[in-house]
């Protein structure tokens, strides 16, 4: 597992008990479920605190998130693979043995718009295998449709990584009528979150506000009236 950074290591480990062996076989889980995915040549994509780790700072990761395409054969073999899975590992999967399991959940695709996830999905060595992960853009299309507050931050984190093409989120959202306006709601919130909590944005938007703010500076409206008046 050459490519796990030292920031993943390092959260793979329960503070509460540095012995308890858990954490550290989230990496050989998601390898199990993703290579019989793989084998099966089916589409996917990993969602969640697993793909974001990808694209911006490592956090605490104990959950694998997995969609699938719509095709029922698919889901229903995915479902199986899954299954098979939570049995080889159920030492480390059983949540009423232990108090922090890995969890491994898989469903469909819900819409014509998470399908582009599976077509989009960034194909890329991750956690020791090849792994088809979420786009950003898709990351953060899909948290501006949740209201959980979790999601709020996993979306201003993201932006943060500076990795997402917020306009390709602006056009995603769009493309779903029904969430539109709730979802361009989260999405300004989590912008507006990602500025206020990166040193480098806010110290970079008060030099700009600041600039803004010269008691010298000539209003781009007045001189294009003077200039008119000149004219």
């Amino acid at each position: 597992m050459t490519d796990l950074t030292v920031d993943i290591r390092d959260l793979l480990f329960n503070v509460n008990d540095v012995d308890d062996p858990t954490p550290r076989q989230l990496p050989t889980i998601f390898q199990d479920i993703v290579g019989q995915l793989n084998a099966q040549e089916l589409s996917y994509a990993v969602l969640g605190h697993i793909a974001l780790a990808r694209y911006e700072r490592a956090r605490y990761v104990k959950d694998i998130e997995i969609v699938v395409g719509l095709n029922a054969n698919d889901y229903r073999l995915a479902a199986v693979l899954a299954e098979e899975t939570r049995q080889r590992f159920a030492l480390y999967m059983d949540r009423h043995s232990r108090a922090n399991a890995i969890t491994l959940s898989l469903r469909s695709c819900l819409s014509p718009v998470e399908e582009g996830l599976l077509t989009e999905a960034f194909i890329c060595t991750w956690l020791g295998i090849a792994v088809r992960l979420a786009s950003p853009e898709h990351l953060l299309w899909f948290w501006c449709h949740s209201s959980t507050l979790e999601h709020h931050v996993d979306a201003a984190a993201l932006i943060r990584g500076d990795t997402v093409d917020l306009q390709r989120v602006q056009s995603l959202l769009r493309e779903a009528d029904n969430f539109e306006e709730t979802g361009q709601e989260r999405l300004r919130s989590a912008i507006g979150e990602a500025v206020l909590t990166s040193e480098f944005s806010f110290s970079r938007y008060m030099e700009e506000r600041r600039a803004r703010l010269k008691p010298d500076r000539v209003p781009v409206w007045r001189l294009r009236n003077q200039a008119e008046k000149d004219g």
